[in-house]
Formats: C-alpha cells, sequence, structure tokens
C-alpha cells in the first residue's frame, strides 16, 4: 500500500527547494522589486492544499498520495507548527542524500493546435419593420334625414258643410312638424292655416297643399258632394256566436258624401269600430248605429247567441258525377250562431261556391267545414266520369221467304223508344237512342258499331231485339248451336238458308263485346233463355212451366260464357257477386214460347214499358228512390208475367222471364 506523503512536510520541501542558490555561478541580481522580497524576514509559507502543488514550481508535479513518506519521518500530523510569534530557528537544511527522489514529472501531453475558428458570418442587420399605417377612425355614418311624415289621406270626400281634420300619419301634429295649409279653391273647401282643418263650402274638386318647414310639400285631393239625406246597412241584422265579428257597410243617397261614425247600443253584446267592425261580446241584442256628419242614421239590428260546438253535414262520402254540384247543409250545435267556411283539398276536382260543391273533374278531394271559432266536419267527395248511356233497339217484324208470321216488332221498338224518351239514365242525362227495323244479321253488327261508337269504359250500351226466335231447335237436336237463334230480316246474298235468316246468339254475344263498358241486353223472342243457358254438346232438360228456376242450375254460354267475371253460383239458385260486362234479361226461359197479344204488341215489351212508365213515379220503383235497377225491373215484369196464363190448344201457359246475373242492383232509368 502506498503511503500519503503529508502535505506540510511537502511544502517545507519547496520551500527549501527553492531557496538553494542555483549550480555554475552566482545567481544574478534580481530585480529591484525581487531584492525587496530576498531580503525581506522569510515568512513561514502558507502551506498550500494539495490540489495547488502543480502550482508550487514550473516544470514540476508532485501528487501526495503518489509519494511515499520515509517511515522515520513523523507524520505531519504529528509534528508542533512553531509559534507564529516568536522568530523560528534556522533551519538547517538537509542533506542532500537525505532528500528523497522527485518523481519524474510526465511530460505534458502536446494541447493539439486549435481548430482556427471561422470568423463568423456577418449578422445581416434585421430590416427595420415599418411602422404600422395607422387605420383612420370609420366617419361616423350620418344617421338618415327621416322622412317627412305623410297624411292620412291622399284623396277624400266631403258632403256640402261637413269639417274635418286633415291629420299626418303616425299621429304627428301639424304644429310638431311646422306645416303651413292652402287651398287650391277657397270656395269649395277651405282649410286652417296652421290647424289643417277643413270646411267643405259647396260642390267641386281643390286641393289643399300642406308645406313642411323642411321644404317638402303634401297634397290632397278633396271632392265636395252633395249633402246625405238617407243611409243603409248591409246586412239590415245579423245572428252571431260570441266572439264572431262582421263588417257592416254603408251606403249614402246617390251622389253623396260623409264620413260615418259608428255606436252601440250595448256594448256588453256587441262593440264596433271606426270601420264598422262589429265584435259580438255576449249573448243578447244590440243595435249598431251608423250616422253622418248631419245626423242621418240607420241601424243594424244584432243577435248574438253561444259559440257553437259542432258542426255536421249529413254525410262523410259523397259521390258525384263530373259537372254535377251538390248543396251542403252545415247544421250547428243547439242554441248556436256562426258564420262558417267551405274549403276543399283540391279545387281541380271539387270546388266550392257558397254551400256548393261542384264537381270539376275525376279524382277524390275532402272538403272542410269550418266554423269561426274552428270546430269542423270533412266529406270525402269521389268525383267520377259522368258515363254516357246508349240505346240501339231493333225490330224485326217481316219474315219473307220462311212462312213465318208477321211480329209486332216494331211496334214494339216504338214503345221501348217512347219509355227511354221519358226517363234519364242514373247519371241524369238523356238516353242516346238509335232505331232500327227489319234488318239481316250483318246490318245489326253495323248498327252496334255505330250505335255505340265513342263508348268507353264506364258506359252502358243496351241491346234491345223483339223477333222470332228458335225454341225447339236443340231440343230437336239439329245444330244445338242454333238453339234459341234470332229471326231477322233475309240476306239474299246467300242461299244458306241459316246464313240468310239467322242470328245465333254466340254471334250477338261475340259482337257487343266489342263494345266497352258494360252491355244489357233485352230480348224479346221465342225460346230467349238459351241466350243465358245453353251447354255445350250437352242436351238441356226443358224448363218445365213448374219449375222456372232450372235455367239458374248452370249459367254458362252465349252472354255468360263471354262474360269473365262471372262466380259460380251459390247451390240451388244463381247468384253472382261480381262487376260483370253482360246484363242479360230475356222474355222466355229455354225452349219456351213467348206470346204477343191480339193487338199487335209482345207481353214482355209491355210489361218491360209499363214498369217505367211514361210519368211520375216508376212502378218498378221497389224502394222509391226515383232510380230503377235491373233487379227491381226483373221483379215487376216476371211479376206480371206469373199472373199471365196463356191457353194454346187446351194446354195452360206461363212465360217465365229470365234474368242474369240474379240479384243485379245495376241502375237503369232514372226519373225526378
Amino acid at each position: 500500500m502506498r503511503k500519503r506523503f503529508p502535505a506540510r512536510l511537502a511544502a517545507w520541501i519547496m520551500a527549501l527547494l527553492l531557496a538553494l542558490p542555483f549550480a555554475g555561478g552566482a545567481e544574478p541580481a534580481p530585480a529591484a522589486q525581487d531584492q525587496a522580497d530576498v531580503q525581506a524576514p522569510p515568512a513561514e509559507p502558507a502551506v498550500p492544499e494539495a490540489e495547488d502543488w502543480a502550482l508550487l514550481a514550473p516544470g514540476l508535479l508532485i501528487e501526495a498520495e503518489d509519494v511515499a513518506a520515509p517511515e522515520d519521518e513523523t507524520p505531519a500530523a504529528e509534528q508542533t507548527a512553531p509559534d507564529e510569534t516568536e522568530a523560528p530557528d534556522e533551519t538547517k537544511a538537509p542533506d542532500e542524500t537525505e532528500a528523497p527522489d522527485m518523481t519524474e514529472a510526465p511530460e505534458p501531453t502536446e494541447t493539439p493546435e486549435p481548430t482556427e475558428t471561422p470568423e463568423p458570418t456577418e449578422t445581416p442587420e434585421p430590416t427595420e419593420t415599418p411602422e404600422p399605417t395607422e387605420t383612420p377612425e370609420p366617419t361616423a355614418t350620418p344617421e338618415p334625414t327621416p322622412e317627412p311624415p305623410a297624411l292620412t289621406q291622399a284623396s277624400l270626400q266631403m258632403g256640402v258643410g261637413e269639417t274635418r281634420l286633415l291629420a299626418f300619419a303616425d299621429g304627428v301634429s301639424a304644429k310638431d312638424i311646422g306645416a303651413a295649409f292652402t287651398s287650391s279653391d277657397e270656395s269649395v273647401v277651405s282649410v286652417g292655416r296652421r290647424t289643417g282643418k277643413l270646411k267643405a263650402r259647396s260642390e267641386g274638386r281643390a286641393k289643399i297643399t300642406v308645406k313642411l318647414k323642411s321644404g317638402v310639400k303634401r297634397t290632397c285631393k278633396v271632392t265636395v258632394r252633395k249633402v246625405p239625406v238617407k243611409i243603409k246597412l248591409s246586412p239590415k241584422k245579423a245572428t252571431l256566436g260570441v266572439g264572431e265579428t262582421l263588417s257592416l257597410k254603408a251606403r249614402l243617397n246617390r251622389g253623396a258624401a260623409s264620413a260615418i261614425s259608428w255606436s252601440s247600443s250595448d256594448e256588453k253584446v256587441a262593440t264596433v269600430d271606426e270601420n264598422g267592425l262589429v265584435t259580438a261580446t255576449g249573448r243578447g241584442e244590440a243595435k249598431i248605429i251608423a250616422s253622418t256628419y248631419n245626423k242621418v242614421k240607420a241601424a243594424c239590428r244584432v243577435t248574438v247567441k253561444k259559440a257553437p260546438k259542432s258542426v255536421s253535414v249529413g254525410v262523410k262520402k259523397l259521390k258525384l258525377w263530373q259537372d254535377d254540384a251538390y248543396a251542403l247543409q252545415p247544421v250547428l250545435s243547439k242554441g248556436s250562431a256562426g258564420a262558417i267556411s267551405i274549403e276543399s283539398s283540391d279545387a281541380a276536382v271539387v270546388s266550392v261556391n257558397g254551400n256548393t260543391l261542384e264537381a270539376v273533374a275525376p279524382g277524390t278531394a275532402a272538403v272542410t267545414v269550418m266554423t269561426y271559432n274552428g270546430k269542423s266536419a270533412k266529406v270525402k267527395v269521389t268525383v267520377s266520369r259522368r258515363p254516357v248511356y246508349r240505346a240501339l233497339l231493333i225490330g224485326e217484324s217481316e219474315f219473307p221467304l220462311t212462312g213465318m208470321s208477321s211480329l209486332p216488332g216494331k211496334k214494339d221498338a216504338d214503345t221501348m223508344k217512347k219509355m227511354l224518351s221519358t226517363v234519364q239514365s242514373p247519371a241524369k242525362t238523356d238516353w242516346k237512342v238509335t232505331i232500327r227495323y227489319n234488318r239481316m244479321s250483318s246490318k245489326i253488327h253495323t248498327d252496334i258499331q255505330t250505335a255505340f261508337a265513342g263508348a268507353q269504359e264506364g258506359d252502358v250500351s243496351l241491346f234491345y231485339i223483339s223477333t222470332h226466335g228458335d225454341e225447339m231447335e236443340s231440343f230437336d237436336g239439329f245444330n244445338s248451336e242454333y238453339a234459341g237463334c234470332l229471326y231477322t230480316y233475309p240476306n239474299p246474298n246467300t242461299n244458306d238458308w241459316y246464313e240468310r235468316n239467322v242470328l245465333t246468339l254466340s254471334q250477338l254475344a261475340a259482337w257487343l263485346k266489342e263494345v266497352p263498358g258494360q252491355v244489357v241486353v233485352f230480348i224479346d223472342s221465342c225460346g230467349s233463355g238459351a241466350a243465358i243457358y245453353a251447354p255445350k254438346g250437352v242436351m238441356a232438360a226443358p224448363a218445365a212451366s213448374g219449375d222456372p228456376e232450372a235455367f239458374n242450375a248452370a249459367v254458362v254460354e252465349a252472354f255468360a260464357a263471354c262474360d269473365r267475371a262471372v262466380m259460380a253460383p251459390a247451390v240451388g239458385k244463381g247468384a253472382f257477386v261480381v262487376r260483370n260486362k253482360f246484363y242479360v234479361m230475356t222474355s222466355t226461359a229455354y225452349r219456351e214460347t213467348g206470346w204477343s197479344s191480339s193487338s199487335n204488341y209482345s207481353y214482355f215489351t209491355k210489361w218491360l214499358t209499363d214498369g217505367i212508365g211514361t210519368e211520375g213515379p216508376m212502378p218498378a220503383d221497389a224502394n222509391g228512390d226515383a232510380v230503377t235497377s235491373l233487379s227491381e225491373l226483373y221483379d215487376y215484369v216476371n211479376g206480371r208475367a206469373q199472373a199471365k196464363v196463356f191457353e194454346y190448344y187446351g194446354e195452360q201457359y206461363t212465360q217465365h222471364v229470365q234474368v242474369y246475373p240474379t240479384g243485379c242492383g245495376l241502375e237503369l232509368f232514372y226519373r225526378k
């Protein structure tokens, strides 16, 4: 272990070494300052701290920790320091041999030449930030010069002798604005120069000019008319609900003029403002009085009732034809009164004229009936295109080359035409009737196309024919397709007997099927029930007179076969519940004879026209609604047929009128 070299001893050794003379000659004389330092009595050198030893002598470096102390040396801690007050004895220099070898100081490491610091780049002087330009204070927007007040009236009428004050709007007084008034004709109307008070002096016209102190001018045209002698109020009396208002209008005798003043005899019942607006304030009666400047008066009697709690119109849904009109009849709650308003949600479908609804175009609209205090009722109105009702009437009377007797077909067609001229359609329109006599089958096709031209969906077309029919053909087994066929005027262009003389029911059905809309068919002939019942390829059992419903067991062929909307009949009886294209009524059942009178008319046509009549209520109209449906007409005609018994060669016969579909409510005829 290395021992520490005592710091104090090291300090003394260094002091002695520094005091030794230089070898090789006398020591050069020191400078004056040095001499003074040498001559001065040596003071006890300050003991440097170990870390300051490197400063004791140039080139000498002693590390106290690395120098080993002699074994016989007393540690520095045990030596006694000399008394500072006494001069220390001259210390004997130690022998050189005793001096310890000095540790050779290591050569100092060469300090590298410092890297030449580059001259700093001159930092450009910062550009002076220009002082901000002072934002000029905004120029105060001058307040707009107030618009000079206007006169309350640019023109007015006065009666001779009447006075009024010409005033400014917003209650500005003439004095405040320095107004000066002048009249263009003082003989007609004079005016107070500073007050604006007008005095009507004679009939005529004048212009009042008002000059304000600002220089602005205002004018008013004054017309002076006759003195009033009579005044009328409209209305003269009124019934209101509490809270309701009413504007009264006053009229003077012709050529007169006057300002009108208003008053109420009882403001607890009704009040009135300067314009004649009356407000109902409580239940009771009051007079609202209008007066002229010369005391001519008139009064309106006002009755005030409870405010309504509800309003009703009796219907919630309404169906109208296009161009129809319907008058609503609103009813207020009991004991109440008040005006109502009526509005339509779509005026292009339903327009309103007072209490009357006018059907404008097909569609749906909601009509709202509203009281003045917000109570309401609504009606859903559906407007449909007004259908057109057409009729083609064919009367076959002559059957040359067939050997068949003449028939009253022409008279039957005429009777039908007369009946149709006395009624209207359910759409409240006249029937459009075409009548033809003794037509070949091919001509009938042309007649159908002509008479029903222009028909649309929703229209109703009625085909009527009175002729001979073949009630036995299918029973005899000959060409069953001719069952119930209709005989027509012969066609000379063919030699085939059937083609020349016969129109089959299936062919007629095919032609009528081409007509848009609904088709009603009335056939007055023998065996005409085959138009409703004639099964293909199957021989039908005869319809016995005692079983008039036998043909309804299966509705097929002819018109029924063409009608795609037919549903299966109910058990035991035909029952069709959907909308059909064809509606058929025949004079007889299948393979049954039809009868004519001795006075040349067919019974079926007579019963049919009797059911409608030519005037007054229609006998067939069972429910009395002024409209006769196909079902009502069938019930009437069939009832008459069942009551009539015919005798032929000792046999009794009853004619059975047939209808398809049964229970049909299709409306056909209307009479007021």
